[in-house]
């Protein structure tokens, strides 16, 4: 998750919006870093068709923020199974949050999928480095849009390499990126972890 809190339990990435950008590591085993400089914050995300009687059966899913639930999908998951994950997890008192929205086939051959999981209160969370083409032209231009038209409820990054790390810094340096995280959708100021 790319938060925009400064904490001891992130890296530090520069000053942006008057406070310092970091990286939260979600989807790799924290021994898979070399560095011993780095400490990691962890949130898993649950995939809707595997993971969503647990969620629904247990009580102690791990979200963050204001009861936020990270969720995936398989590329081929039918719109419908995203409303029904959303609905259901809404009955609970969750708010998803579908991460990586941009690279969802089904989302970048349709806006109105897009418009239709937002109507039904489920949140989108973007990678940075679809913004710069890293993640495919469909998902640049997703993300765009949804930036544009002020979707985006978190950004988030799933860097892997050091390669992915300077793009990053790269595009953290863009007046075009810096608008749209200055944007007052992005929900990353509020979370405290």
């Amino acid at each position: 998750m790319f938060s925009l809190l400064q904490n001891k339990t992130t890296k530090p990435l520069g000053n942006l919006l008057k406070g310092d950008v970091s990286i939260d590591f979600l989807d790799r085993p924290i021994s898979s870093f070399q560095s011993s400089q780095m400490v990691f914050n962890t949130v898993p995300h649950y995939a809707i068709e595997k993971d969503l009687a647990f969620l629904l059966a247990k009580k102690e899913v791990i979200t963050f923020g204001a009861h936020y639930v990270l969720i995936s999908a398989e590329q081929d998951t039918p719109l419908e199974q995203f409303e029904h994950a959303i609905f259901q997890l809404q009955l609970k008192g969750y708010v998803p949050v579908l991460v990586h929205a941009e690279q969802y086939m089904l989302l970048q051959n349709s806006y109105k999928h897009v418009e239709r999981l937002l109507n039904r209160g489920g949140l989108l969370s973007v990678d940075l480095l679809s913004l710069s083409g890293y993640r495919g032209k469909a998902a640049k231009t997703l993300a765009e849009r949804l930036f544009k038209e002020e979707e985006v409820s978190f950004v988030d990054t799933s860097i892997q390499t050091q390669e992915e790390e300077k793009l990053l810094r790269k595009l953290l340096s863009s007046k075009t990126i810096t608008k749209y995280l200055q944007s007052k959708m992005i929900r990353n100021r509020e979370l405290s972890v």
